[in-house]
């Protein structure tokens, strides 16, 4: 198993023990007043960011890219609500 499979796991675990829920291809935030703490919550996107970044353009990497970008607009769509 590679190392981001592994970060991608712990990430899913991490979103799980938080009360958020992933149906029908998108992670559905937990009931209000539940959620990730913003410090830990803001790592886990600037770690995702950080990847999206790395992998732009990158031959094999399309799959891995939509994940992360379905995450990171899910998670900011919770946190920067408009």
């Amino acid at each position: 198993m590679s190392r981001i499979d592994r970060q991608r796991i712990e990430a899913v675990r991490f979103l799980e023990a938080q009360s958020y829920t992933f149906e029908d291809g998108v992670w559905k935030p937990p009931p209000r007043g539940g959620g990730l703490p913003a410090p830990e919550g803001d790592a886990i996107h600037a770690m995702m960011v950080r990847r999206v970044e790395a992998i732009t353009g990158c031959a094999g990497h399309e799959v891995e890219l939509e994940s992360l970008m379905i995450a990171i607009n899910a998670y900011e769509s919770i946190r920067w609500r408009a």
